[in-house]
């Protein structure tokens, strides 16, 4: 026995089941330069006794004794503490014996006439398991609060993106837009903002990874934009200053795959900056793609020499929509390991009418068509879809 097993011994706790009165105190003088706590029981009725009202950590007892026997006991306490070390002395020597105390969940057994070093030997086996099972127990207990703590924070996340994300630009009746976390605290985002000229700015952004680290990184994100938006200033300087402090702020394995819009209905003219997104596509009347907006920069965030927040111009004749999604939506796989596609997306947003198709007035049928494909398949990525209602004069 080392010095160390003999330093986590005296913090356990040993009861002693024996009714033959000499070697009970005979075992008891050995356990109490052994343990730290020693309680005796002169059966296995007093011994079931002893147990519940002192729960100790290693039983030591006989087996064949009056009025229930050790292996009975045994049992017996195993049904309500089954982690309880168990070393049995015996002066039967059989197969049988031994097979029925294997049975019975033991961890040592010493025979009569007791050798001290075999059943130190297995009262050290004993102790070893028990501070295993408390080691285990007590990381079960840290990761179950480290747990708690972490989805608090989760959701405590998640409440403050959901109240930023609450402008009243998301309720412009212009606008429709679908968030689906994978997690409680999801990497995408949407914000919509419309000034006094009725001009709206619009961004759909993705953050790397997924739950509280993507979402941590979305933060200054929305007040930027939110904040020069309602100022009036150009996209462009709103991308460049989004771009330069996720730079300065986030790590250099974190950046934000974005899609940043400003609609002018007045003069019908459109721009647009996409970095590392899926297309926006701006559908006609028909059902038809007018455009497609293909991202043409790196996501914000990634540092380059050559960063450019110029963005690209578009003037729509007709009225239509601008459809923004996240790379989540269109990579969404079905049982089949199927993704989900632009094809569908498109197929979702228009209805047919005989031979011709026209976009559909509403969302749903599109977030119904994406969870029709889903099925039982949990989506692996988190999902955003942003629609904008862009009519002509």
């Amino acid at each position: 026995m080392t010095s160390n097993d003999h330093a986590v011994m005296t913090e356990l706790t040993v009861l002693l089941v024996e009714d033959e009165p000499r070697i009970r105190e005979e075992l008891t003088h050995f356990l109490k330069r052994l343990f730290g706590t020693v309680h005796t029981a002169e059966d296995g009725n007093e011994g079931m006794q002893r147990f519940t009202a002192h729960r100790p950590d290693i039983i030591v007892t006989d087996i064949v004794m009056p009025h229930m026997d050790g292996l009975e006991m045994i049992r017996a306490i195993h049904q309500h503490a089954p982690d309880v070390s168990v070393v049995v002395t015996t002066a039967l020597d059989s197969n049988e014996i031994l097979l029925s105390a294997i049975d019975a969940g033991v961890d040592g057994i010493a025979f009569k006439p007791i050798d001290p070093e075999r059943l130190q030997a297995a009262l050290v086996k004993a102790a070893r398991i028990q501070i295993e099972r408390r080691t285990l127990a007590l990381q079960k207990e840290e990761l179950s609060i480290y747990q708690t703590q972490a989805e608090q924070e989760r959701r405590i996340v998640a409440g403050l993106m959901r109240r930023m994300m609450e402008a009243p630009g998301l309720d412009d009746p212009a606008v429709e837009w679908w968030l689906h976390p994978c997690h409680v605290v999801g990497g995408d985002m949407v914000a919509v903002y419309r000034n006094e000229h009725d001009q709206v700015y619009a961004m759909l952004a993705d953050s790397t990874g997924h739950n509280l680290p993507a979402a941590i990184n979305l933060l200054p994100i929305l007040r930027i934009f939110y904040s020069m938006a309602a100022k009036g200033f150009a996209l462009a300087t709103i991308v460049n200053e989004i771009h330069h402090t996720l730079c300065l702020q986030s790590p250099i394995d974190r950046f934000v795959a974005a899609t940043l819009i400003l609609a002018d209905p007045r003069d019908q003219v459109m721009q647009i900056w996409n970095g590392g997104n899926p297309p926006a596509i701006f559908i006609d009347p028909a059902g038809s793609i007018d455009i497609l907006f293909e991202s043409d920069h790196l996501p914000l965030g990634v540092p380059h020499d050559d960063f450019s927040a110029r963005c690209r111009y578009h003037v729509w004749r007709k009225s239509g929509d601008l459809v923004l999604c996240s790379d989540g939506v269109l990579e969404a796989t079905d049982t089949e390991g199927d993704p989900f596609g632009l094809e569908r997306l498109l197929s979702g947003l228009t209805e047919p009418v005989g031979e011709q198709k026209r976009l559909r007035p509403q969302f749903d049928h599109l977030i119904h068509t994406l969870n029709d494909h889903l099925g039982k398949t949990a989506a692996d990525d988190d999902m955003s879809l942003l629609r904008i209602r862009c009519p002509s004069q």
